[in-house]
């Protein structure tokens, strides 16, 4: 579990392990806090800012940055992060192994999944559960529904058009 220094996902942190017992560090404790389990599966909620982050508004890279930077503590994440322009969505698993992140095929919760086939774009999103049989959920906006929030259940990592090509880890 992760506990943030503010509500709605913000600030420093502090990390307990599951099933752990401890105090809040001096910085968090008596504070406005908030907290995120991790590791498990997440139920979908669509409560994007509606922000662009260097993207464009309600497009797939600005919702995958709103969930890197409020579910993946990475506050200041945004289109120039890292030291690398990350452009549109075919380009992410380019930009982050640049920037020096694991990039594979290894879906995990928490992970921006990149579909660099798609044309003439790509797509991301975000990875909010994985199965025993290696298939995964995820969330994300403008795929089904144009400039909105939409989900996908039981996807693959594949060459496909339909499905995704990298996992990108932060």
């Amino acid at each position: 579990m992760r506990v943030y220094y503010n509500s709605g996902y913000e600030g420093a942190y502090q990390d307990f392990a599951p099933g752990a017992r401890g105090n809040l560090n001096a910085t968090l404790k008596n504070n406005n806090a908030s907290h995120l389990f991790l590791g498990g599966n997440q139920t979908p909620v669509d409560d994007y800012d509606h922000t662009g982050r260097g993207f464009y508004v309600d497009q797939c890279t600005a919702f995958a940055a709103f969930r890197i930077a409020t579910r993946l503590g990475v506050p200041n994440f945004g289109n120039s992060w890292g030291g690398v322009h990350w452009g549109n969505a075919n380009t992410w698993d380019d930009a982050a192994r640049s920037a020096g992140l694991a990039v594979n095929t290894t879906p995990t919760v928490g992970a921006i999944a990149v579909n660099d086939v798609h044309a003439p774009y790509g797509h991301v999103a975000y990875v909010n559960a994985v199965y025993s049989d290696g298939s995964f959920d995820v969330e994300e906006y403008n795929w089904n529904h144009p400039t909105a929030y939409g989900t996908r259940s039981h996807l693959h990592v594949s060459s496909s058009g339909s499905d995704f090509q990298w996992m990108i880890h932060f």
